[in-house]
């Protein structure tokens, strides 16, 4: 774990890297909306994308970068929650930087990403 010296897990920065035609060839353009929540523990991460259902082929990348008392070792995994509840883990890699914790989570589509203390999304989690 970090130093105590932060009392917040925040995340930093978020990047969402679609590859070329992972949406397909049929040139249509859709507008993508992130919203990225932090809070006092890795629980309280959570990223929602819309539009819900879209999927990617090949799969997306979000890069979360994050600071606050978590390292690489808390993450085992992320959770992707679909708009019907449905609820998978998901690859995910952790690295620690400086005092910054790198976590790269494979995106096969939308709705929401996420940990709990574990490294992991609970079923429990509400939205």
């Amino acid at each position: 774990d970090r130093p105590s010296e932060f009392s917040v897990v925040s995340v930093l920065r978020a990047q969402l890297d679609i590859p070329e035609n992972a949406l397909g060839s049929s040139g249509k353009v859709y507008r993508i909306s992130m919203s990225v929540s932090s809070g006092n523990t890795l629980d309280d991460i959570d990223v929602a994308f819309t539009p819900s259902g879209l999927s990617f082929t090949p799969e997306a990348k979000l890069t979360l970068v994050i600071i606050g008392p978590v390292s690489a070792e808390d993450i085992e995994s992320a959770t992707h929650i679909f708009g019907d509840g449905q609820i998978e883990s998901v690859e995910t890699t952790a690295v620690d930087r400086k005092r910054k914790t790198r976590v790269v989570i494979v995106v096969p589509g939308f709705s929401r990403y996420g940990f709990d203390d574990d490294g992991a999304m609970s079923e429990e989690t509400e939205f």
